[in-house]
């Protein structure tokens, strides 16, 4: 090769360049490993703090839980319901589901007579006024 000045380049000054641009690539691909490494570390970074943040987001229910486990109202609860307890001062109501359906049943059986009772009273005429302009 040859310079401005019409001179031949040195065969060092050859070595030196081409040493120099294979020193730069080699710098630049390192530069782009580590910035690929930034990056999947500051995602492993933000997956782990969101996981934090559901850890802790669980960990105050857990304390909630377990501050309403500690009160005298849930003891109270569970008293009444697991160990038929009561207070002093309140009364037991036993309220057997049986009674309450058959009653419900008769109710119902009541009301399907009043309504198939007011059907059939109806004549044919006011049922179709009934169908056309009431609905």
């Amino acid at each position: 090769m040859i310079n401005r000045n019409g001179k031949p380049i040195s065969f060092w000054v050859k070595v030196s360049l081409i040493f120099f641009v294979i020193l730069a690539g080699f710098i630049s691909w390192s530069i782009f490993k580590q910035t690929l490494k930034k990056r999947e570390i500051q995602k492993e970074i933000s997956k782990l703090q969101k996981e934090a943040n559901k850890i802790s987001q669980e960990n105050e229910l857990i304390k909630e839980k377990i501050t309403y486990f500690k009160s005298q109202e849930y003891q109270e609860k569970e008293a009444k319901e697991k160990l038929n307890l009561k207070k002093p001062d309140e009364n037991v109501v036993i309220v057997k589901p049986n009674i309450i359906k058959k009653e419900l049943e008769e109710e119902s059986e009541e009301m399907e007579n009043v309504i198939s009772e007011k059907i059939v009273s109806e004549n044919n005429f006011k049922k179709w006024l009934n169908y056309f302009f009431h609905k």
